[in-house]
């Protein structure tokens, strides 16, 4: 029998707290002044930190908003998800262990994180960036979870299609469980167009 999971000691709460905060200030920010006037100096003052104490958390201003905390929960869930589960209902499943666990403050950190992203041009090609890692990440957790390759073309073109998917919504308004699903049914149609 496995032990319970330690509980978090008050270091790796204090750090946590930190870059919450670093996240937020910075997000709120973004939105009053704008992203490109915004410094990092501006924003570690606002989250009562010194500058040094920032670059300890974030190596830039672009990887606050690109910084994407759900990601590596996401992939973990998928990768246990049953092997007799179709990949998209186990994608689907997966994204929505993810994103039922968290609480109304970090779906509200969240969706302004997608908003600032999707809407600032300037971080179009990092996001193309952090969308081919995910791809990686899709190839990688379902190769875990049927014991096969990632590399077979069959799971990269998953991987593709899935995160294309996602891709998709970008400029759709607000993320959403709905919408995720709604793409996803799209896919198990077989992308029939009405």
């Amino acid at each position: 029998m496995s032990e319970p999971p330690r509980p978090p000691s008050l270091r790796e709460r204090k750090k946590a707290r930190t870059r919450e905060a670093i996240r937020r200030e910075a997000f709120r920010l973004f939105e009053e002044r704008g992203y490109a006037v915004t410094t990092i100096e501006q924003i570690a003052d606002a989250a009562d930190i010194s500058a040094s104490t920032f670059f300890r958390y974030f190596p830039s201003k672009e990887s606050v908003l690109l910084a994407d905390d759900l990601s590596m929960v996401m992939l973990e869930a998928l990768a246990g998800q049953p092997a007799d589960m179709s990949p998209i209902a186990a994608f689907r499943r997966a994204v929505h262990d993810t994103y039922e666990k968290m609480t109304a403050e970090d779906w509200d950190i969240e969706k302004t994180r997608q908003r600032l992203i999707y809407s600032l041009p300037e971080l179009h090609p990092a996001l193309r960036e952090e969308y081919n890692s995910l791809v990686n990440g899709v190839s990688e957790a379902m190769g875990r979870r049927l014991r096969r390759s990632p590399h077979d073309l069959d799971i990269r073109v998953f991987a593709g299609s899935v995160i294309g998917a996602v891709m998709a919504l970008g400029n759709r308004g607000p993320f959403s469980l709905d919408n995720v699903d709604q793409a996803m049914n799209v896919l198990e149609s077989g992308l029939h167009l009405k």
